[in-house]
């Protein structure tokens, strides 16, 4: 399976965990076309902004259902530790495995709660504990949701002692879940200075410098050749192009790198990067007013 392949099925199977019933392409080519009217009715303003508008809105749009799905998948994990507990108590007291499924479908773990109901509603009708447990594992895009049904089918097909074994999951994803938020706090501090520098320093640097430039191809403009000013004019364009395109640049890597750093994984980065575009570009463009009204002032 090629990767272009591997990403569109993994992008139709967000939109089916977080609820959407629209088909990929129907709703890629959904958040395509109002991006597009959207920036079309920007480019009376400016075309850069029109274009940034573009990207942030498909980003938006196209990612809502995986953020979406990724919110589901999170909420599910976290309830999973006290779910196990939950079956492993009911266990011990003499209950029946969909006796103790029911009464976690029941209580209330948040999403995990909807996604023990569906198990429960396939086994009223008619399907086996391992088979409806395979679809709840399948339902779910989560290592650690598939690796635990696992380990509960195995035991039932064994008849080993699930409630002592559902006790030890509990504890190891309750570690493991520790583990992932100490993670989480030792790179905070990271993570800060990576946005603190890619989303306002560097921004404002550059927006004043942009404006000093300007300023200094317009004063230069005036005391050389026509074709000498329209060049100097045509540097200052291309040099603000630059200036944005790297800011985008480096903006995309700054994603890239906190959603690694925080979350391990680089898919995540579609959650991070219009925030940061937003903030980027909005200081770039306040340091260009402020950096305009200082030097005005200053000449005044």
């Amino acid at each position: 399976m090629n990767p272009l392949t591997h990403a569109f099925e993994k992008y139709a199977a967000s939109l089916r965990q977080s609820g959407f019933t629209v088909p990929p392409l129907a709703w890629i080519g959904f958040s395509l076309a109002i991006s597009a009217v959207v920036a079309f009715l920007g480019l009376a303003l400016d075309v850069r902004l029109s274009v940034l508008s573009f990207v942030v809105l498909v980003d938006l749009l196209v990612g809502f259902p995986y953020f979406q799905a990724v919110k589901r998948v999170e909420g599910i994990e976290a309830a999973l530790v006290d779910a196990l507990k939950q079956m492993a108590d009911t266990l011990k007291a003499g209950g029946t495995y969909e006796y103790s499924l029911r009464d976690i479908a029941a209580s209330g773990h948040g999403p995990i709660q909807k996604a023990f109901a569906q198990v429960v509603r396939r086994l009223d009708e008619g399907e086996n504990l391992e088979t409806a447990l395979a679809s709840f594992a399948d339902s779910v895009d989560s290592l650690l949701v598939k690796r635990s049904i696992s380990l509960i089918v195995q035991s039932v097909r064994s008849g080993a002692g699930l409630a002592d074994a559902l006790d030890e999951l509990a504890e190891d994803i309750r570690a493991m879940q520790r583990i992932n938020r100490e993670r989480k706090s030792s790179t905070l501090m990271q993570s800060m200075m990576l946005v603190a520098a890619a989303a306002f320093v560097a921004p404002l640097i550059f927006g004043f410098i942009s404006v000093i430039l300007g300023v200094l191809f317009a004063a230069s403009a005036g005391s050389v050749s026509a074709e000498a000013a329209a060049k100097s004019t045509e540097a200052a364009a291309s040099l603000g192009f630059l200036v944005e395109a790297y800011l985008f640049i480096e903006i995309v890597a700054t994603s890239l790198m906190v959603s690694l750093m925080r979350e391990g994984k680089a898919s995540k980065s579609i959650i991070y990067l219009p925030i940061l575009l937003f903030v980027a570009f909005g200081v770039y463009a306040f340091a260009r007013v402020a950096g305009k009204a200082l030097l005005v002032g200053g000449i005044a």
